[in-house]
């Protein structure tokens, strides 16, 4: 039983595999055959390939018709490298120009985003300024130095910029602008101010309405002990005569 459910689990591996071999095969053929993808492939390497292509096709019905999974895995593997090889070079060409304009707009965008940041946010040096600009002549003078090597290369060569390293280097280039641009207002540190109550101090003669009310009294009482005490000897004088 275990052989038979090999058996069956092979056969399915089997043609699965032989499939995919299949279909890369006109899948790779049908790419060098276009004409707008002869810039991508070397011309007498192209027409070697396609001979190539052609005899695998031809074994695949013939001898090679009855072969292990793994021997078709292999086979469209190597397909399939070479077809994304030139497909990538294919991808490269059409979007460098694209991305070469898109990153000069961007590097142009945060210079001026820069001379507002200088009005608006004063509390950022002048030195993290030139972080971010710095940068930026860095980066151009890197497009520039790769722009012409690329130029000596043909369309068929690997490329000498490649657009993953310009996005990588744009990353770079955002978030050391995005550090500097969200720099926070520093808090201005408040003194603490020690606030005197003044007080009427009335200890250097002057007396406090209270007091002077105290006083008055006192005195108006004094003053009028002695007259009730004269009218009473007034009349015990009379009282003697």
């Amino acid at each position: 039983m275990k052989w038979y459910k090999q058996r069956d689990e092979d056969k399915i591996k089997t043609d699965i595999a032989k499939n995919d071999f299949e279909s890369m095969i006109y899948k790779l053929k049908d790419f060098l055959n276009e004409e707008e993808n002869h810039q991508y492939v070397e011309e007498a390497g192209r027409l070697i390939y396609i001979e190539t292509l052609s005899e695998m096709e031809d074994w695949l019905y013939d001898e090679g018709s009855d072969m292990n999974y793994t021997v078709y895995n292999n086979k469209a593997k190597n397909l399939t490298d070479d077809y994304n090889r030139y497909n990538h070079l294919k991808t490269e060409h059409s979007y460098r120009s694209e991305i070469l304009d898109k990153t000069e707009k961007a590097m142009q965008a945060y210079e001026a985003k820069i001379e507002d940041l200088k009005v608006n946010k004063t509390w950022i040096t002048e030195a993290e300024f030139k972080d971010v600009t710095d940068k930026i002549t860095d980066l151009r003078e890197w497009l520039t130095n790769k722009t012409e090597e690329q130029d000596k290369l043909t369309l068929s060569e690997a490329p000498a910029l490649k657009a993953e390293e310009v996005v990588k280097k744009m990353k770079v280039l955002k978030k050391l602008y995005t550090k500097v641009a969200s720099k926070k207002r520093p808090k201005v540190k408040k003194e603490k101010k020690v606030v005197e109550e003044e007080k009427e101090d009335f200890a250097d003669g002057e007396n406090s309405e209270e007091d002077v009310n105290k006083t008055t009294n006192s005195n108006n009482t004094s003053e009028e002990q002695p007259i009730g005490d004269k009218s009473k000897g007034e009349e015990k004088e009379k009282e003697d005569l």
